[in-house]
């Protein structure tokens, strides 16, 4: 077997979803007219529970406005068809609310609140991204490195960079592949295939580790050797397909044990 790691970011090294509703939820108040948050903490109860909730169904940054929308307006969210559908229903009402036009528009609004955030002040928005304590142990063991892992992020390659060596692991920057670095076709095939090119190797040699189980799905069907990261943003349901589709499920104690092994 392998020792290639491929890892996702958020959900499986860092807990960024308390950042990403901070960031989000300041950016949709100034729009809506609400009260801004001083941190996460002033962001109501219901809403930061309900938000965590439905993290396991966004595809990208964009997304985190639309939950606001649907937090906003009372609209349940249960499943990921539902989040999809209701999603298509309100992008375009979502875009006016944040004056983009489109899609695209709205992603990059997205990331330029978090980055004005971030700037303000740097060390409290590093803070709000904690490592889960099991992967950060895991990626320990591979330093000083880091040979053998590579990480899959759809976050801008230098902010999981600087997350992690804030967070004491300097892994290089060569080893993480963000958006800006590779573009994303369906799910995550692209990043698989740039890793592969990277390191050399074939697509079936990479142990790929997300919490998004579309991705693990249609990197299967590339020949990625897939496991589920059973901590992150993973619902029962997408537990359920995961088993049903053949990817072994790994809780925080195994993964920790597996990359010291691999």
């Amino acid at each position: 077997m392998s020792n290639l790691l491929a890892l996702d970011f958020d959900g499986v090294i860092c807990d960024s979803a308390g950042e990403c509703l901070y960031s989000a939820f300041n950016t949709y108040a100034a729009a809506r007219g609400l009260q801004s948050a001083g941190s996460v903490s002033d962001i109501r109860r219901d809403w930061y529970d309900t938000f965590y909730q439905m993290r396991p169904y966004i595809r990208d940054g964009k997304d985190y406005f639309v939950i606001l929308y649907f937090l906003e307006h009372g609209i349940p969210i249960e499943s990921q068809t539902q989040f999809d559908d209701q999603s298509a229903a309100v992008m375009g009402e979502v875009c006016s609310l944040a004056e983009v036009e489109s899609t695209d528009e709205l992603e990059q609004h997205f990331q330029d609140s978090r980055r004005a955030i971030r700037a303000r002040d740097e060390a409290a928005w590093f803070d709000m991204n904690p490592l889960y304590d099991h992967m950060r142990k895991g990626l320990e063991s591979r330093g000083p490195s880091f040979e053998g892992v590579y990480i899959t992020t759809s976050k801008p390659t230098d902010a999981a960079t600087q997350i992690l060596y804030h967070h004491g692991i300097r892994i290089p920057e060569s080893q993480i592949l963000g958006k800006d670095k590779v573009k994303k076709t369906k799910a995550k095939n692209s990043q698989m295939e740039a890793v592969a090119r990277a390191a050399n190797i074939e697509l079936s040699e990479i142990l790929f580790l997300d919490d998004q189980v579309s991705h693990l799905t249609a990197a299967q069907k590339i020949g990625v050797q897939c496991f589920a990261a059973t901590w992150g943003y993973i619902t029962g349901a997408q537990v359920e397909e995961a088993v049903q589709a053949g990817i072994q499920l790994l809780s925080e104690d195994e993964v920790q044990d597996w990359m010291e092994g691999v």
